[in-house]
């Protein structure tokens, strides 16, 4: 009870239900989410062929206590209804906005409607291309995770000027605090 859940599909079919009369099936990339707040019997999973393969995530958020017996609440959004920005200077780089605000008050926010406030935004970045932005106000923590290719840097880590290599590969977890207002900048490369 008293979680916000969202499965943001990368690759294949995604496919919802519950007991609340929810059935969805979606293409990727794509997402379904749910509050499951007094709660919700549910289950997600691929509606794929065969060999057919499925990437994604399943993000599971608490929310505070005064919102774990609130009514269940339940989205799915498909690739055509998420917002998508062109960042960086390279063209083809761009960022999903999942949940949260973007980057500019006139932007689009995400589509996950959580109790807390989040700001989850799935980066594709082209080869060679850069992107700077401030944490969202009123976070403390932001978690990168590379799931995907390499980073060269971000905020420093991984750039090695002698060799030019990576050490942000795929499967990286950084975590940084924004806690202190000099640190709220972050710098992908």
């Amino acid at each position: 009870r008293g979680m916000d859940i969202a499965s943001y599909l990368k690759k294949g079919w995604g496919r919802h239900g519950d007991s609340l009369g929810n059935r969805e099936t979606f293409s990727t990339p794509g997402m379904q989410w749910m509050s499951v707040g007094s709660g919700v019997y549910h289950a997600e999973g691929g509606a794929n062929e065969k060999g057919e393969v499925l990437q994604g995530f399943q993000i599971w958020i608490n929310v505070p206590k005064e919102h774990k017996m609130d009514d269940p609440d339940y989205g799915t959004v498909t690739n055509e209804e998420m917002p998508i920005l062109e960042i960086g200077d390279k063209k083809g780089s761009k960022a999903r906005i999942l949940a949260g605000d973007a980057f500019e008050p006139t932007d689009p926010k995400g589509p996950f409607r959580t109790k807390c406030p989040v700001q989850m935004i799935d980066f594709e970045m082209s080869e060679n291309d850069t992107f700077e932005f401030e944490i969202a106000d009123g976070l403390d923590t932001a978690m990168l995770y590379v799931y995907e290719g390499a980073l060269s840097s971000a905020n420093g880590a991984g750039s090695d000027s002698e060799t030019h290599s990576s050490s942000l590969e795929d499967g990286t977890i950084i975590l940084l605090d924004a806690d202190d207002d000099s640190r709220r900048r972050i710098s992908l490369a």
